[in-house]
C-alpha cells in the first residue's frame, strides 16, 4: 500500500518547453506535489531526487542523479552539504529535495538531539502554501537563493545541457526517486557503541538499497 501511494498519489512530473539548437538541449522539468504536506516529510532523513537521462538511439549522452548499489548518488560527494539546484547544466548538478539540519555550532548533523537550525530545506511545498501566513517562518524553505519557480505545490528545474551536434531523435527520461534512509545518515551510526545501532546496521546492510520511484516522465526531441 505504501509503494502504491508513493508511485501513484505522491507526485507527478512533466517535461516542458523542450528545444534543440545545435549542440544545446534545453527543457523544463516540472514536479508537482500531490500530497497535503511537504514532500518528503516525517523523519528528517528522508530525501527525494531527480534522476535524468538523455539518450540518442539508446546511447546515453547525458545523465544526472544516478546512484550505485549502496544507494549513494554518483557524480557528487553524497554528503550533507548538497546545495539546492535550480538550473542543471552539468552531470554534477543533482537536484535533491531534503532537509539538512545544523547543530548549535552550525555544522550539519544527523542527530535529532543536536538539531538546532537548518542549512537547507527545499522539500516540495504543498499546494496552497501561503508565505504570508502567521508563523510561516518556522516551516519556510531554506537555502533556495532566488529560485522563483519553487512555489506552493511545485518546483520547476531548467535543464541547459550539451549534446553531440550530430545526435538526433533524443529521448529524455526523468525519474523522481525516494529514499527513507540515505547512506550518509547510516554512516554516522557506524562509530556508535550501542547495541541498538549495531542491530539497525545489520538490518540496513542486509537490505536492498534500491530507491523507490515516485514519478516518471519521458519525451522525444528531434
Amino acid at each position: 500500500a505504501t509503494r502504491r501511494q508513493l508511485g501513484e498519489d505522491t507526485a507527478e512530473m512533466f517535461i516542458e518547453n523542450a528545444q534543440r539548437k545545435g549542440s544545446q538541449l534545453t527543457f523544463d522539468l516540472r514536479i508537482e506535489n500531490k500530497t497535503g504536506h511537504k514532500f518528503p516529510t516525517g523523519y528528517p532523513a528522508r530525501r527525494a531526487w531527480l534522476h535524468v537521462q538523455v539518450s540518442n538511439n539508446r546511447r546515453l549522452v547525458f545523465e544526472t542523479g544516478s546512484y550505485d548499489e549502496d544507494g549513494r548518488l554518483k557524480g557528487v560527494e553524497d554528503a550533507l552539504d548538497l546545495p539546492h539546484v535550480d538550473v542543471v547544466d552539468e552531470p554534477s548538478d543533482v537536484v535533491v529535495y531534503e532537509m539538512i539540519a545544523t547543530d548549535p555550532e552550525g555544522r550539519p548533523t544527523t542527530y535529532l538531539t543536536k538539531m538546532s537550525g537548518k542549512r537547507k530545506d527545499n522539500r516540495l511545498l504543498p499546494r496552497g502554501w501561503d508565505p504570508s501566513h502567521e508563523g510561516i517562518d518556522a516551516v519556510a524553505p531554506v537555502g533556495l537563493a532566488e529560485d522563483a519557480n519553487f512555489i506552493g505545490g511545485s518546483d520547476t528545474v531548467a535543464f541547459d545541457i550539451e549534446v553531440p551536434e550530430e545526435a538526433n531523435n533524443l529521448r529524455i527520461v526523468a525519474w523522481l526517486h525516494y529514499q527513507s534512509v540515505p547512506p550518509v545518515w547510516v554512516d554516522a551510526l557506524r562509530d556508535v557503541d550501542a547495541e541498538a545501532s549495531r542491530r539497525f546496521l545489520r538490518m540496513y546492510d542486509a537490505a536492498d538499497k534500491e530507491p523507490e520511484t515516485v514519478a516518471v516522465a519521458a519525451k522525444f526531441v528531434r
